[in-house]
C-alpha cells in the first residue's frame, strides 16, 4: 500500500501499489489507542495491518514541522521517513548566520543581479505584497479561537528581549527588472508574471512569497509556527500558548497561583513577576533554531524551526554556549552587555558592592555566548 498526508486533516488517504484510491483512510491516533474496530476489516488483515503499524510507528517520530512538509506535498508514499529525505534534499539549500533577510540584503543581491544580467531595478512596497487576501484554507484547521488559521492575518508579539525584526513600514525593496523589462522574484531571481495584481509581479510562486516573508519577518515566523505546533514545546511537551492565553485573560490575583503550578515556576522571580503584571506572549514560548543561526540555520525555512517553552529555550540556549566554546569555534562578532540583574548562581555579597551579570553577546544571531560576573560598587 502507498500513503498519503491530507492536506487539511490529520488524515491518512491510502492509495494500491499502482496509486489508485483504495477509499480508505485511517487517523493515526486510531492505532496508536488500538482502535481497530472502529476501522474498516481491510485494516485487520496481517499484511495491512503490519504496513500501517510500520507507517504510524515512523510518522510518530516526525516533528511537526516535519509532518507538515509531507502534508504540503501531496505525494504518494511508502514511508514517511523516505519521503522526508526525498523532500529535504529537493529544497534549495539555504545557510545563513544572519537571523532576518533585510531590506539591505534584497537590495544588494537585486543590484548584483541587474548589473550582471544587464537589468534595471525598481521599489516595490511591502504592503504591496503582505496584504494579499488567501482564498485558499491553510494546512491545519483552526481548532481553537485562539490559535490563528491565517498568519498573515496576526501579529505575534516578539520574545522579550529579543531583537526585532524588520520594520512593517520599511519604505520597500529593490526589484529586478530583466533587458525586457519583465520584473524577476524578489525571493529566487525568477521570471514573475507581468500582468496581474502587485502580488503577481513580486513572486513567481505562492510559495516563494511565503518563504521571503518567513525569511524576512519574526511576526510572521512566529504566527507559522504557532498555527502548525499550536504552542506546545517541543522538549518538555507544556502547552505554553494555552498557558499564556489563560494567565492573561485570568484576572492579576490568580496569576500567581496558576503560574506556581506549572514548568515555568522555576523562571526568576524578576520574570514571574513580569509574567504576573503584564503577561506576553514572547514571556511564555520562543521559536527556537534547530540548527543555530550561528552555524549557519538563519533565514530559514520552517523545518529548522520549532515551539520552545521559556525554560526548555533557555536550557537549549546554555547547551548551544557550551558546546560552541568546548569545541573552540571562533565567535563571530559580540558586544557585552551589563544587565543589572544579580548573577543567577552568585551569592549577594556584603557590603556595598553587588555582583552584576556580564552578558556576550553574538551580534549577528544574538545568541548569548558567555557569561562573566562583575563586581560593582552599589551608588549610595
Amino acid at each position: 500500500m502507498k500513503f498519503c498526508a491530507s492536506k487539511n486533516t490529520e488524515r491518512i488517504y491510502l492509495y494500491s501499489q499502482e496509486d489508485s484510491p483504495l477509499h480508505w483512510n485511517f487517523l493515526p491516533l486510531d492505532i496508536q489507542l488500538d482502535n481497530w474496530e472502529d476501522l474498516p476489516e481491510a485494516f485487520r488483515r496481517r499484511e495491512n495491518r503490519a504496513q500501517i503499524l510500520r507507517y504510524v510507528q515512523q510518522w510518530s517520530t516526525l516533528t511537526a514541522m516535519k509532518q507538515r512538509l509531507i502534508r504540503r506535498s501531496g505525494l504518494l508514499f511508502c514511508s514517511p521517513v523516505l519521503v522526508l529525505d526525498q523532500l529535504t534534499s529537493t529544497q534549495r539549500k539555504h545557510s545563513s548566520t544572519k537571523r532576518y533577510l533585510t531590506k539591505e540584503d534584497v537590495s544588494q543581491a537585486s543590484l548584483s543581479k541587474a548589473q550582471c544580467d544587464g537589468g534595471t531595478v525598481r521599489m516595490v512596497h511591502k504592503e504591496m505584497f503582505f496584504t494579499k487576501r488567501r482564498t485558499t484554507s491553510m494546512s491545519r484547521p483552526n481548532t481553537s479561537a485562539s490559535v490563528p488559521e491565517k498568519p498573515s492575518e496576526v501579529h505575534p508579539e516578539p520574545p522579550v528581549g529579543a531583537p526585532e525584526g524588520p520594520s512593517e513600514a520599511e519604505a520597500g525593496y529593490l526589484q529586478v527588472l530583466d533587458g525586457e523589462g519583465r520584473p524577476l522574484c524578489l525571493s529566487c531571481h525568477k521570471a514573475c508574471g507581468s500582468t496581474g495584481g502587485a502580488w503577481d509581479t513580486c513572486f513567481c510562486s505562492q510559495t516563494c512569497q511565503e518563504e521571503f516573508q518567513l525569511r524576512s519577518s519574526q511576526a510572521y515566523m512566529r504566527a507559522r509556527v504557532l498555527q502548525t505546533e499550536q504552542g506546545v514545546c517541543q522538549s518538555c511537551g507544556l502547552q505554553a500558548h494555552q498557558l499564556y492565553l489563560k494567565v492573561r485573560d485570568a484576572p492579576p490575583t490568580h496569576r500567581k497561583e496558576m503560574l506556581e503550578n506549572t514548568w515555568l515556576a522555576q523562571l526568576s522571580l524578576k520574570q514571574l513577576n513580569e509574567m504576573i503584571r503584564a503577561p506576553v506572549e514572547g514571556q511564555f514560548w520562543q521559536v527556537d533554531h534547530i540548527r543555530p543561526v550561528y552555524s549557519g540555520g538563519g533565514q530559514c525555512s520552517l523545518d529548522n524551526l520549532q515551539t520552545l517553552c521559556t525554560v526548555c529555550h533557555r536550557t537549549v540556549r546554555v547547551q548551544y554556549t557550551q558546546t560552541h566554546t568546548h569545541y573552540g569555534h571562533a565567535h563571530p562578532p559580540s558586544h557585552t552587555v551589563f544587565t543589572g540583574q544579580p548573577a543567577p548562581s552568585a551569592t549577594e555579597p556584603q557590603g556595598s558592592w553587588s555582583p552584576l551579570l556580564c552578558v556576550h553577546i553574538n551580534t549577528q544571531s544574538y545568541m548569548v555566548l558567555h557569561y562573566t560576573l562583575a563586581i560593582c560598587p552599589l551608588r549610595s
